[in-house]
């Protein structure tokens, strides 16, 4: 009876997270980063969502392709006050809280 009553709570677990989630996700990565401001998207790329990532890597690159910042964690995130001004490439690689897989890319320039 206790293995019953198990599976059923992870059945009603599951059930309660996928209604969560929303059925679209995108995500939100600004272009221009400004280092000495004050506000919104001044030296952070700070990739947000509506939805929670289930997994998520991000990968910033220099215009010669060399990886300037990898991460897998979406708390972790690129710090342009680190580098000269400039525009940089990023990749973005998630799983959705709906299971759904995306992958993204993009530019942002850092202003200074």
């Amino acid at each position: 009876m206790k293995s019953l009553i198990l599976f059923l709570f992870a059945v009603l677990t599951f059930s309660g997270n996928a209604q969560d989630c929303p059925e679209l996700c995108a995500i939100y990565v600004p272009n221009v980063l400004t280092p000495d401001c004050e506000g919104d998207n001044c030296e952070l790329l700070i990739v947000r969502s509506e939805c929670s990532f289930l997994a998520y890597e991000i990968k910033v690159f220099n215009r010669w392709g060399m990886v300037l910042f990898e991460s897998d964690d979406p708390e972790v995130h690129f710090d342009s006050s680190e580098v000269e001004e400039g525009s940089f490439v990023w990749m973005v690689e998630v799983t959705y809280c709906n299971m759904e897989k995306a992958n993204y890319n993009g530019n942002v320039t850092v202003v200074k």
